[in-house]
């Protein structure tokens, strides 16, 4: 239970849950969720590369998009002009 709380505010912290009145997104939360998910049937090393590599951190900042198809972990860049939203 601990570890969940501490992922909690990890997410917080870096703005993967938002609160807007009484209404809470949690979409990159949720992709978030099904990476580790992912990360847990695979072998310990690309976990840790993940993370090493800042895959993680560009999501949550919104530089990378993250699927997961067929049990394959896709990862794209996201560039400048789809980042910005009208």
């Amino acid at each position: 239970m601990n570890s969940n709380k501490h992922l909690i505010e990890f997410l917080l912290d870096k703005s993967a849950i938002q609160k807007k009145d009484n209404v809470i997104f949690a979409e990159k939360a949720f992709v978030f969720n099904a990476l580790i998910k992912w990360c847990l049937k695979q072998n310990v090393e690309i976990q840790k590369q993940l993370f090493l590599d800042g895959v993680v951190e560009s999501f949550l900042a919104g530089k990378v998009n993250i699927k997961i198809k067929d049990d394959k972990l896709k990862i794209q860049e996201i560039n400048l002009n789809e980042r910005i939203q009208v």
